[in-house]
């Protein structure tokens, strides 16, 4: 799990907080990283990624397969001689499902990232985290993106107790959780999509699963979808108030179908939660649907500017309701 838009003088790991934890030794590194997929994306649409990463002299391949049950990944790696990828390897990554060959000769760079990185490595009841911050660019072709991340990775031990480090550092630094991976900002970049509003991504789900894997992906979509949000709300994008709320919406629906196999209490908590927030969008929501019912009528010109500044407003007022 990662937090987005880190600040340019980040505080010390002492200073943020975290209760009953001990930091180890912090190290600094520079990453150059190339993601590699073919032209229709054939490794991206099956929820895999491909990269290549030069630290050093060294270059080391890794194979990423998404998992929307969980926060985690599926993840192999393997080292490669250079630059190139080797699909071959390991023998028990995903990729040897499909026509190697074929694969290998379609394959080509899409995206890289060039990150200066710096590791902080804690220990934190009984369970060990990595924590990463990362500045640099994401490049495709004539486009790029600034990074800016703070990133956590569980070692070993309890995912809760991963949250509650993340909670932790976000109140005591000003960072916030983010979801999505460089990779898929990167993809998004390569197709030329530079827009802030994110809409919801199909939910799969395998006759295999239990009610509760079921759940989980399904929640886990919905908290994608109006989390990745939240930077379309604080630039006053309507699209990004109305594709939040969606989301919303979604994620309180879930846990209403999915009711029996939930703790009630605490299920009941998060809906109030959730609730709360929809109704803090809901003005501009409806702001934005009456400008856009009215514009094209409308009987002069300062008219328009009033209803354009009452709809500055209302975003103002659900920019508040996030923070």
């Amino acid at each position: 799990m990662a937090t987005d838009q880190i600040p340019d003088r980040l505080s010390a790991p002492s200073e943020w907080g975290i209760a009953k934890v001990d930091i180890g030794r912090e190290s600094s590194s520079k990453l150059l990283t190339t993601y590699f997929d073919t032209r229709k994306s054939k490794l991206q649409r099956r929820g895999l990624s491909l990269r290549v990463r030069k630290n050093g002299g060294d270059f080391m391949q890794t194979i990423k397969a998404a998992s929307t049950a969980s926060v985690g990944r599926g993840e192999w790696e393997t080292e490669v001689k250079g630059g190139a990828p080797d699909p071959k390897k390991p023998k028990d990554s995903p990729l040897r499902r499909l026509n190697l060959k074929k694969l290998r000769r379609k394959l080509s760079p899409i995206f890289h990232t060039s990150v200066s990185r710096t590791t902080i490595p804690i220990s934190a009841r009984g369970g060990e985290i990595e924590i990463a911050i990362d500045r640099g660019r994401i490049v495709a072709g004539r486009r790029s993106s600034p990074i800016a991340e703070l990133e956590l990775e569980l070692k070993r031990g309890s995912p809760a107790e991963l949250f509650r480090v993340a909670r932790t550092i976000a109140k005591h630094s000003k960072v916030e959780l983010y979801l999505p991976s460089k990779a898929d900002r990167g993809y998004r970049l390569a197709r030329g999509d530079t827009g802030i509003v994110a809409h919801a991504t199909p939910v799969e789900l395998s006759k295999n699963m239990n009610v509760r894997e079921a759940f989980q992906v399904v929640a886990h979509s919905a908290i994608l979808h109006f989390s990745a949000n939240a930077s379309a709300v604080r630039n006053r994008e309507p699209e990004g108030v109305h594709q939040m709320r969606v989301g919303l919406r979604r994620l309180r629906a879930a846990i209403s179908l999915f009711s029996n196999a939930l703790s009630s209490k605490r299920a009941e908590e998060i809906k109030t939660e959730l609730r709360w927030l929809t109704n803090a969008l809901a003005p501009a929501r409806e702001i934005d649907v009456f400008v856009r019912a009215n514009s094209y009528n409308s009987p002069s010109r300062a008219a328009s500017t009033r209803r354009a500044g009452s709809h500055e407003g209302f975003c103002h007022q659900a920019r508040g309701g996030i923070r």
